[in-house]
């Protein structure tokens, strides 16, 4: 006849859950000797229809509880962390997804506007290249103003850390 001295070793030799273990004590299971089960007594008592039943229906509505928690614990993680977000924008550590979008579109605003006044400055530049030629500046151009800006942006984000 079997006896573990833990839940948790009982659990692990038998595969049932230990919290399960735990509850059958605390409703009356036979077996127990403190945190001691004898497995066999335990087996018998659990063998009654009515216990295995009891047991089981209660350990349903512990589950359903448990869920409830996580679900109360998922909720209060998101808050912390929305805090955390004000109080970081207070600091002028964090940026509002709505200040990017805006700061974004007077960026494209900005580009379209400045590549307007090329139109009419740049052809008298490009007269007498091929059309490769015109492509391969615009395309060295637009990689230097990228760049500049990626870098800028860097330097902004570190500025924050």
């Amino acid at each position: 006849m079997p006896t573990y001295d833990n839940y948790k070793q009982a659990a692990a030799s038998t595969g049932w859950p230990w919290r399960k273990l735990k509850l059958a004590k605390s409703i009356g299971a036979d077996g127990y000797i403190g945190n001691r089960i004898q497995w066999d007594e335990f087996q018998k008592w659990y063998a009654d229809e009515k216990n295995k039943e009891k047991l089981d229906s209660a350990f349903d509505r512990k589950d359903d509880l448990r869920t409830m928690d996580d679900v109360k614990l998922s909720i209060a993680l998101k808050d912390d962390k929305l805090k955390e977000l004000q109080i970081r924008e207070r600091e002028g550590k964090y940026i509002l997804p709505e200040e990017i979008e805006e700061f974004l579109l007077k960026l494209r605003l900005t580009f379209e506007s400045t590549i307007k006044a090329f139109i009419t400055e740049l052809p008298p530049r490009l007269v007498g290249l091929t059309q490769p030629e015109i492509e391969y500046k615009l395309n060295q151009e637009i990689s230097l103003l990228l760049s500049t800006f990626s870098q800028q942006i860097k330097s902004k984000m570190q500025e924050h850390k």
